[in-house]
């Protein structure tokens, strides 16, 4: 079920006035919810009753636990079923577990013993984090009884006598279903195909999960698709976690390697992982990152200092290694979290877009006033286009269009103490059923100025 959304455009005074320029569609895996629709999410219960479990619901409770506004989110087909690792007996005991059930979630498993004996005496308890946090102490069941543990995972022994020895632990680990890059790629056609200015004003797309260079460059294909619907958007992708015995300066020469060949305007690589509160495992920087977008002005740099501090991470995976080499690693442009030595708290250090480098836009907050200038443009353009007067090629008509764009930039964009540009012109040309021009902006606190394309050309 598609679900009603009430967030009317700034941009382009095409609603009634609220802010959308920081809305953001989160697309990750879960275990419930329509593929391949978005949904509105206004709070972490929404999170959870439309889409229960999952990453994506995890990324989302960081989400407004670190500030974040409301956002939009969508999970794909999970078309890779879940798994579950074989079990690992430690101990002298001889009573053997097996685990059944439909695998819905990411868990690591172990169950110990605490109290030796026959089945239906010996006592056990259990965690799903590894070890961090237990359960109560259960007696075992019966003989090849299943016992619930999480979602519909069970577990049962067999055995027979005295099985069960004090101290035995039984490990095993379970991976929740996921999505196949195919199945990604479906979904951010979904969510092109979704986008409306009036319903699902969204301005970034940030996909949950590690993703190697082949995916960006999928990803780098869909970027004219957007262009050509009018859609001015960024997307935020995650870097994948390194793996169980990686050595860590390889992982990150690797990385910046693996940057330093990939080039494209509108997307953004997030490398730094943290660990947000009492999470057991480290997360994308890229939850702290889209959360201070969805709420700074477009001209803010995300990670400003002593103003977008993140409100709960508490490390940053490897900072000890990664604050020797993080200069050098930047050269590459990915998006690191960082800490600063006279400030408290952890900062995006800078929001760079993987662009060419003769581009005007290398950071984020360098492309977002941009776009908002574009997106003001293109909604007094295209009504103006597609309007008898339009059709006829007035003078005056293109005239009038001119002052209503400039009105619009300047209400939105440069209200003194507010402004988001510190100026701009606007250039207009008339021809049969199009209007093409240029818009000059000026950066606020510089004099660097930069043109945009704009226009629109009435369908056949």
């Amino acid at each position: 079920m598609k679900q009603p959304v009430d967030i009317p455009l700034s941009d382009g005074n095409l609603g009634n006035g609220k802010k959308v320029d920081g809305l953001q569609v989160k697309l990750g895996i879960a275990e419930k919810g329509e593929p391949n629709l978005l949904y509105e999410i206004a709070s972490p219960n929404d999170a959870s009753f439309y889409f229960g479990a999952g990453s994506l619901v995890d990324t989302i409770n960081r989400h407004f636990a670190e500030g974040g506004k409301t956002c939009y989110a969508m999970r794909p087909v999970n078309d890779v079923e879940g798994s579950v690792s074989s079990v690992t007996h430690t101990g002298s005991g001889s009573a053997v577990m097996t685990v059944t059930g439909d695998i819905m979630e990411t868990r690591r498993v172990v169950v110990e013993i605490i109290q030796g004996g026959a089945f239906e005496t010996a006592t056990f308890r259990y965690s799903l984090d590894n070890g961090i946090t237990w359960s109560d102490v259960f007696t075992t069941p019966a003989v090849d009884v299943s016992i619930a543990l999480f979602g519909s995972v069970k577990v049962s022994f067999s055995g027979s006598g005295d099985a069960f020895n004090n101290g035995d632990t039984y490990a095993f680990s379970t991976t929740a279903p996921t999505a196949s890059m195919t199945e990604f790629l479906v979904a951010v056609d979904a969510i092109r195909m979704q986008y409306s200015p009036e319903r699902f004003p969204y301005r970034f797309i940030h996909i949950i999960g590690g993703f190697d260079r082949p995916f960006w460059e999928a990803i780098k294909t869909k970027l004219p698709e957007f262009e050509d619907a009018r859609i001015f958007i960024n997307f935020i992708l995650e870097y994948p976690a390194i793996a169980d015995g990686e050595d860590i300066l390889s992982y990150y020469y690797t990385m910046k390697d693996e940057l330093r060949l990939f080039s494209a305007l509108r997307i953004s690589i997030v490398c730094s992982r943290l660990r947000y509160g009492t999470d057991e495992s480290f997360k994308s920087a890229a939850i702290l990152l889209g959360a201070v977008l969805s709420g700074c002005k477009v001209n803010e740099h995300p990670g400003h200092v002593g103003q977008f501090a993140s409100k709960t991470a508490v490390k940053i995976q490897h900072w000890t290694e990664l604050s020797s080499i993080i200069d050098s690693l930047e050269t590459a442009k990915g998006v690191f979290a960082c800490q600063y030595q006279n400030w408290e708290g952890i900062y995006i250090k800078k929001d760079w877009l993987l662009s060419p480098a003769d581009s005007d836009f290398q950071t984020i907050h360098d492309l977002r006033p941009a776009d908002k200038a574009r997106f003001i443009a293109y909604t007094k353009i295209m009504p103006y286009v597609n309007s008898e007067e339009g059709a006829d090629g007035d003078e005056g008509g293109v005239e009038s269009l001119k002052a209503d764009i400039d009105n619009a930039i300047s209400e939105q964009m440069e209200e003194p103490g507010n402004a988001e540009i510190k100026g701009h012109e606007t250039e207009l040309a008339f021809a049969a059923n199009e209007v093409t021009g240029k818009l000059h902006l000026q950066k606020r606190g510089t004099n660097e100025r930069y043109t945009l394309e704009i226009g629109y050309r009435k369908s056949e």
